[in-house]
């Protein structure tokens, strides 16, 4: 079955990707689209890098993984370049991806193949290519990077999920649960009813991704309440609000309606 594609300019969404990577959630088939050639490649070798680091905090940077990473070379991320300005990515590369996708990963974990200016490759490369988008393997991920996906065949794009970029974007920038954790923590203690709305409206529909808000979000409250942010909040009620957010994270996992929830939430953090 073909996958619906999307396109977002949103730039949280890039935040949102690596969060999708550690989780291992990633989807099979994207395709990175920004002017900058260099800066898409490296958002993909961070993608893959966040997915196969094996640490607690990912990426760890000292792990076996990200160390090869690091070194600019891991066994199981392979990057196909057309090799020179203008010049075809042909039926022939397809054909090794397609044979080597096949074999298991040397790490036993997660296999990436990033084809740089992929809008160059031959008609006869993506109607291949097609072929491996219909039935990918096992724990393979294929990322296309372009600066427009206009010499993208509709069959390609509408297999792939379709992700815009600006090029000013910065790569230190915080996980996506921990920024949205701090900026309603903060509009919590300034009792900002507008930001803690602003900011839970942000929140993406992924039940994982929105119990890793929650665990910082707890976390962060009660650090800036022993620092006394909240210092104006009765105790009690403080105690009670917390608990409410943490039963938030048992109904998580329930059939809960994720808006609900999510409005719930914005009601917690009236302290």
């Amino acid at each position: 079955m073909s996958e619906k594609s999307f396109i977002r300019k949103d730039n949280t969404y890039l935040l949102y990707l690596y969060d999708l990577a550690r989780a291992h959630k990633f989807p099979h088939a994207v395709i990175l689209q920004c002017s900058d050639e260099k800066f898409c490649e490296e958002i993909a070798l961070k993608i893959a890098e966040n997915s196969l680091c094996t640490g607690k905090t990912k990426p760890c940077g000292e792990c076996s993984n990200c160390v090869k990473m690091k070194n600019g070379f891991h066994p199981d991320v392979n990057v196909i370049d057309s090799h020179g300005a203008g010049t075809s990515i042909k039926i022939e590369d397809i054909r090794f991806i397609r044979d080597d996708a096949h074999i298991v990963s040397n790490e036993g974990g997660y296999k990436f193949y990033i084809i740089k200016k992929s809008q160059f490759m031959t008609l006869q490369a993506q109607n291949a290519f097609i072929k491996i988008l219909e039935e990918p393997p096992e724990k393979v991920i294929f990322i296309l990077l372009c600066e427009s996906d206009t010499g993208l065949l509709d069959t390609v794009k509408s297999r792939s999920q379709i992700f815009r970029f600006d090029k000013d974007l910065s790569f230190d920038e915080k996980p996506l649960h921990t920024e949205l954790a701090e900026k309603l923590a903060l509009s919590a203690s300034e009792k900002d009813i507008c930001g803690i709305m602003e900011y839970t409206s942000k929140i993406p529909n992924d039940r994982k991704l929105f119990k890793s808000i929650l665990e910082s979000l707890i976390s962060q409250i009660l650090s800036m309440y022993s620092c006394g942010n909240f210092d104006k909040v009765d105790r009690k009620s403080f105690l009670m609000n917390i608990e409410e957010i943490r039963d938030l994270l048992k109904l998580v996992d329930k059939n809960v309606n994720f808006n609900l929830l999510v409005c719930y939430l914005c009601a917690c953090l009236q302290f």
